[in-house]
């Protein structure tokens, strides 16, 4: 099988190194470009997809998307969250996952952040899930708290949730990965988390 070419691009070579490498271990081919300067010599047709770095201005970001987008209409483009390379990785699947079709194990999903936050879904086939929570650290930049990592039957579920995963500062992100899949990327910041999201969200 081919492996999906990947082009990673941004200002911060050492977070693409890693990410690079992350991206490798799961199979994709995954290149790293921190010469903004060369980046208009760009053959958009060799890559599937193109992973741009939050370093990257919006203005940087929307020029170079069009200019591609006319070469490759196929191309695909993920725009970084945050310095989290896990996170990173779970992007980039997510929207190769978007791409292909399979039924979700989770057909809906909401959050709701009160006195006890909690994660309210369905699952309408049985499967194994890996749901975690990826919140800001000062020391490690981003820190990982697997909510649940096992098999689900179908069926209702609510999984408490910490406090601290809310945070008016800085973002964090819930993410569920459905066997090799990952299905779902969403930020606690986001006032509308509260609302019911569908399969892919």
């Amino acid at each position: 099988m081919k492996l999906r070419k990947i082009l990673l691009v941004g200002k911060d070579s050492r977070l693409l190194a890693e990410l690079e490498e992350a991206l490798k271990k799961e199979g994709f081919n995954a290149k790293w470009w921190d010469d903004l300067d060369e980046l208009n010599h760009v053959d958009a047709t060799a890559y599937c997809m193109v992973f741009m770095g939050a370093g990257l201005s919006a203005a940087e970001k929307e020029r170079y998307q069009e200019a591609w987008k006319q070469d490759n209409p196929s191309i695909l483009f993920v725009e970084g969250l945050a310095s989290s390379v896990p996170l990173l990785v779970a992007q980039v699947q997510l929207a190769f996952s978007r791409q292909i079709e399979y039924e979700p194990y989770i057909n809906s999903l909401s959050i709701t952040n009160d006195t006890e936050p909690t994660a309210h879904f369905m699952v309408n086939a049985d499967g194994y899930l890996e749901i975690k929570v990826f919140t800001p650290s000062l020391l490690s930049g981003f820190k990982e708290h697997t909510i649940a990592a096992r098999h689900f039957e179908k069926g209702r579920y609510m999984l408490p949730l910490q406090k601290k995963y809310f945070s008016n500062k800085r973002h964090s992100y819930f993410m569920v990965r459905e066997d090799n899949n990952v299905s779902c990327i969403l930020d606690l910041n986001d006032t509308s988390v509260s609302r019911s999201y569908q399969a892919y969200c």
